[in-house]
């Protein structure tokens, strides 16, 4: 998914200090209309990134001296995290123009000066240094092979001094990297130039549709529709969501925006519609961008799903129909608090305060009275239910039609449920039919839904995938041997495919265990409408805390790198 950093206007130091460098502000300059990135340093001087001069140019073939470039980092990335404390260079006294943001670009790990305690605030910045800090603060994770990737994409990689190497394979793989006119040609110690200082801060800033895919270094793969076209959201019938300077539209499955980026706010289609947001009110609009049904709601309403949407009216919840009739509100007498869940299986939950639960049809009518326990939405004609800490399941009459037994239960899919029959705390997880029959014995520590007719499983032999009759079709070794390693997470298969993870590298395999895309990803989703959002340059940070015994408790965030999509090879 592609993340946008968050730009605040300028602060106080920022703005005394571009009154030195550049004199005016300017919408549109004179001087960029041949400039491969003249959206990308349109995009920076509407947010207050840069600015031009007095005579409206902005000078992109000019250098750009270190001191400059700290001014720009400061402003692109405002929030940066104070890392240690500041330096007092020898070639920047209290009276340098650019005193403060060197200081402030020091602390903040931007730049780490020379050996000598200079700054050479003057001095023309190399674009491999411009680079290598970027790629540093964007905390890309060095690729395994780097002196392959700069031999791969640059034919005078033996230019790239020893100390940035790593950074710069690291920022070439993240995308950072913008080669022109020949992309083969990184010129690592030729003095940027301003318009090339812009070009790679819109590729940090994940900018999307500025700068042209045929001069961003790093090769298109491994995706279908790379990070640049602008997309962040799952593919959902055929389109998945777009953000293009600021505003928000749809790509289809080769990246071209179809619907244009005109929104203030959108959400995934469903049943042919998607929310949009248009000012402070959310609409729906069709799949040609036609608004269908007028923005008029304040809070967002739900997606459209069989053929009913829930929104909120005043301060009643509601559903409407695909022309944005409101079909009835939801009410039940003496409730002080209603919490409704969209529609499944023709029926909807309806929590009341927060201590029954009940359904109701698509008249807004009670089919099921609210009951003292908890029920999960209805799958395949059956909703889950915990009764005294005992799960079981019940009909679309209410009935009761596989007693509360197991201790742990998930919806019908396929035919066939997972539920846990442990009795000693122990999981032991096996698979039961619609009338409760145990179709698959108990012998899993964990079992996942059923999809495409595999379910993953795992047991003493670690992971697996079972058919409908019980039988491990992939099994653990089998993995292993094809991903080459011990695998350690495994997602359902959706479009012949399914997700799987070997330490904090991911891929996927085909329903004979085959790797069909390598487990190299630093970060991946699973399919959706034959499409899988997938990151490269990423990186995973150990967490370390402590439980309420004060034993340590590590746990895993992501950060950075750069989502683009891939297609299934299978489709």
């Amino acid at each position: 998914m592609n993340t946008s950093l968050k730009l605040i206007a300028n602060t106080s130091l920022i703005v005394t200090l571009l009154g030195h460098i550049f004199i005016s502000k300017a919408a549109a300059f004179s001087d960029i209309k041949n400039q491969i990135a003249k959206d990308c340093i349109t995009q920076l001087a509407e947010r207050n990134v840069i600015r031009g001069y007095a005579d409206q140019t902005f000078r992109p073939q000019s250098t750009i001296n270190r001191a400059e470039f700290a001014v720009l980092l400061l402003n692109a990335f405002p929030n940066s995290e104070v890392k240690h404390p500041g330096m007092q260079f020898k070639d920047v006294p209290n009276s340098h123009w650019a005193y403060k943001a060197i200081q402030a670009a020091y602390q903040r790990g931007f730049f780490s000066g020379y050996p000598d305690r200079t700054f050479r605030p003057s001095q023309a910045i190399p674009r491999v240094q411009a680079i290598a800090i970027l790629s540093n603060h964007l905390n890309f994770s060095t690729p395994d092979n780097p002196e392959t990737i700069l031999k791969q994409h640059f034919n005078d990689e033996a230019q790239i001094p020893d100390y940035a190497r790593k950074s710069l394979a690291a920022g070439t793989i993240g995308r950072i990297v913008v080669n022109y006119p020949n992309i083969k040609q990184l010129q690592p110690n030729k003095g940027a130039t301003r318009g090339e200082a812009a070009a790679i801060i819109c590729q940090s800033l994940n900018l999307a549709r500025t700068i042209p895919l045929e001069y961003i270094a790093g090769g298109k793969a491994p995706f279908t529709i790379p990070p640049e076209m602008g997309g962040f959201t799952n593919f959902s019938e055929g389109l998945a969501g777009a953000e293009v300077n600021r505003k928000y539209g749809f790509i289809n499955k080769t990246g071209e925006l179809v619907i244009a980026a005109k929104f203030d706010g959108i959400q995934k289609f469903s049943s042919g519609l998607a929310p949009v947001k248009i000012g402070d009110k959310w609409g729906y609009i069709d799949k040609i961008g036609n608004l269908v049904i007028p923005a008029q709601f304040i809070q967002q309403p739900a997606d459209f799903i069989e053929e009913v949407a829930q929104v909120q009216v005043e301060d009643k919840i509601g559903f409407i129909d695909k022309t944005g009739k409101l079909l009835f509100t939801v009410t039940y007498p003496g409730a002080n608090s209603l919490q409704v869940n969209n529609f499944s299986d023709g029926l909807a939950a309806v929590r009341i305060d927060s201590e029954r639960t009940g359904f109701i049809d698509k008249t807004g009518k009670f089919v099921i009275e609210p009951q003292p326990y908890n029920i999960a939405d209805f799958a395949s004609g059956l909703a889950a239910i915990k009764v005294n800490n005992k799960y079981g399941y019940i009909d679309k009459t209410g009935k009761v039609v596989i007693s509360p037994q197991f201790n742990n239960a998930k919806p019908f899919t396929e035919g066939l449920a997972a539920v846990d029959f442990s009795a000693n705390g122990i999981s032991n997880w096996g698979y039961i039919d619609s009338t409760g029959k145990t179709i698959i014995a108990p012998q899993f520590y964990d079992a996942k839904n059923f999809s495409e007719g595999l379910a993953c499983i795992y047991s003493e032999q670690g992971f697996g995938f079972i058919d409908k009759t019980g039988k491990l079709v992939i099994s653990s070794s089998q993995l292993a041997s094809n991903a080459g390693n011990f695998i350690s997470e495994l997602g359902s298969f959706s479009s012949g495919l399914a997700l799987v993870k070997i330490g904090n590298k991911f891929g996927y395999i085909d329903k004979n265990g085959k790797s069909i895309i390598k487990v190299e990803l630093p970060n991946a989703l699973s399919f959706q409408d034959g499409m899988a959002m997938v990151n490269v340059a990423g990186t995973w940070i150990k967490n370390i805390g402590f439980d309420s015994s004060n034993i340590p408790v590590i746990d895993y965030t992501f950060d950075g790198g750069k989502w683009g999509y891939i297609r299934s090879p299978l489709n």
